[in-house]
């Protein structure tokens, strides 16, 4: 990396900023919105030219695709390491305000990903934990319970506003996934705490819900007398339950 150009060391830290795999077109719209200079970022070439400059250089590699990834990870994180705080900021910054608003309406899962990430790094908790949300029911969806749980985590592990990420849901749903992928004592605690806010809230429906999912998870430890006992708790709960609601 030393041994580059001061403008190719640039695009070197811009692109290790952008993430694992990105593609030239997100590389040239980052750099036009940057502009030619953003803090300690000379960025004075086209995209594609510095792309294809530091692939000869052995920096970058293209897949067949047209996805741009570092050849060594480890070369990436040393990068991202010595990039000053405010320079690593400003760019995530402008990388999430890049892929905050898809031009077909709907953002693809590449792009909200990369929404979720930057938006993360650049300290826009609400924008994150709302991407990581969608991004984990998504892959709740696909049966992908490894990926929704991580994205469950990542989005309670915002500071978001309460308006902004349903911890009530987030907890439910990494409790659902937590035991499905051999996690049962975890899955019981985000239950928990996912019940607490229900009964809080007045939702005796959900609350009941809860119930019968926390009695799942306990199937799954063996604990059948605990899981029986969670389902009488629910029947009484649906049994106290107003005919006119």
């Amino acid at each position: 990396i030393d041994a580059l150009s001061p403008s190719l060391r640039s695009h070197a830290r811009l692109v290790a900023l952008l993430g694992q795999r990105v593609t030239i077109a997100e590389i040239d719209g980052l750099v036009r919105k940057l502009g030619h200079t953003s803090g300690a970022l000379e960025l004075p070439l086209d995209a594609k030219i510095a792309v294809q400059r530091l692939a000869r250089a052995g920096v970058l590699a293209l897949d067949d695709e047209g996805g741009v990834t570092f050849r060594r990870a480890f070369v990436r994180d040393a990068i991202v390491r010595s990039v000053p705080e405010a320079v690593r900021r400003s760019v995530h910054l402008a990388a999430a305000q890049l892929h905050a608003e898809p031009p077909d309406g709907g953002a693809a899962e590449h792009q909200l990903a990369q929404l979720a990430w930057h938006a993360a790094e650049a300290g826009l908790a609400d924008e994150a934990a709302r991407a990581y949300f969608v991004l984990a029911q998504r892959a709740l969806a696909r049966h992908a319970y490894t990926e929704a749980e991580r994205l469950y985590s990542r989005a309670l592990a915002q500071d978001a506003r309460p308006s902004v990420l349903d911890r009530r849901a987030a907890y439910r749903g990494r409790g659902t996934m937590r035991y499905r992928i051999g996690r049962p004592h975890d899955a019981l605690a985000d239950l928990g705490a996912a019940r607490a806010v229900a009964a809080d809230e007045g939702d005796v429906v959900a609350v009941i819900e809860i119930l019968l999912d926390e009695a799942t998870a306990l199937d799954w430890m063996d604990a059948y007398r605990a899981s029986e006992e969670r389902v009488v708790e629910a029947h009484a709960l649906f049994a106290s339950i107003p005919a006119s609601m």
